[in-house]
């Protein structure tokens, strides 16, 4: 998938606006973002109708942001500009599929899990991040599941600072220990920690639940799925969101 012309052109202008912080003049984001200028009122039209810049007529007139940087999102500017941001036709809303198999086909469900995480990542970075690099979000990423009989846990799929402190040798318990206290921040630790070990108490056969935490550092909020099928447990960790200065969830 391929962004156009006029995507590429509209977040060169959001990007522009929100380092300078006011005004800025058709004939200015022409001549400075080297963008064809019979093509900038068509797109200011679009961000406009978006609530995404606001327009000031005359002779001192121009076009500045409708909100602070920290409150547009890659994923704002490019919904408004793209017809369509699904990888295939079966994601849309009114999803069409050749074989009329929309709810069971695997093809679609990878697709799908794909889709969440571009629009995810598009939805972290915004136009305040977008050049300070350093605060956007470390993917971190690790898949394990574990046998609930002997303990044992197997990793799947790992990324990031989890490749250093994780392996396939470790015991649940041992992983437990070192997952609590060099990747969960303290305020979450007893939280995190009762979550991952409610298995040892429940009676289900099958439960599927979910939390959020912050890493280590403070900066990142995460994700962790559980997963409990009969003798067998899946969870999966994984970064989602940069955590701005007084920034807290309930």
């Amino acid at each position: 998938m391929q962004i156009t012309n006029t995507t590429d052109y509209a977040l060169r202008i959001i990007d522009y606006l929100s380092e300078k912080g006011n005004l800025a003049t058709e004939a200015e984001l022409a001549d400075n973002l080297k963008i064809p200028i019979r093509n900038i009122s068509k797109i200011m039209n679009i961000l406009k109708n978006n609530n995404l810049i606001n327009s000031e007529m005359g002779f001192n007139g121009g076009y500045s942001l409708a909100k602070n940087p920290e409150r547009i999102s890659y994923f704002d500017v490019i919904s408004a500009t793209e017809s369509s941001m699904n990888l295939n036709k079966c994601l849309e809303r009114n999803g069409v599929c050749s074989r009329n198999c929309i709810e069971t086909c695997n093809v679609r469900k990878v697709l799908l899990k794909v889709q969440e995480d571009i629009n995810q990542n598009l939805k972290n970075i915004t136009f305040e991040n977008s050049f300070n690099p350093s605060e956007i979000i470390e993917k971190r990423y690790l898949l394990l599941k574990v046998d609930l009989n002997s303990l044992d846990m197997n990793i799947i799929s790992i990324k990031s600072k989890f490749s250093d402190l994780f392996n396939n040798y470790m015991t649940y318990d041992e992983f437990l220990y070192k997952f609590i206290n060099h990747c969960v921040s303290k305020k979450d630790r007893d939280r995190v920690k009762s979550f991952l070990i409610d298995f040892k108490n429940s009676e289900k056969y099958y439960q599927d639940s979910k939390v959020n935490y912050r890493s280590e550092d403070g900066k990142t909020w995460m994700d962790l799925d559980k997963r409990i099928d009969d003798t067998q447990m899946v969870l999966r960790f994984k970064s989602y969101e940069y955590i701005y200065e007084n920034q807290d969830k309930t």
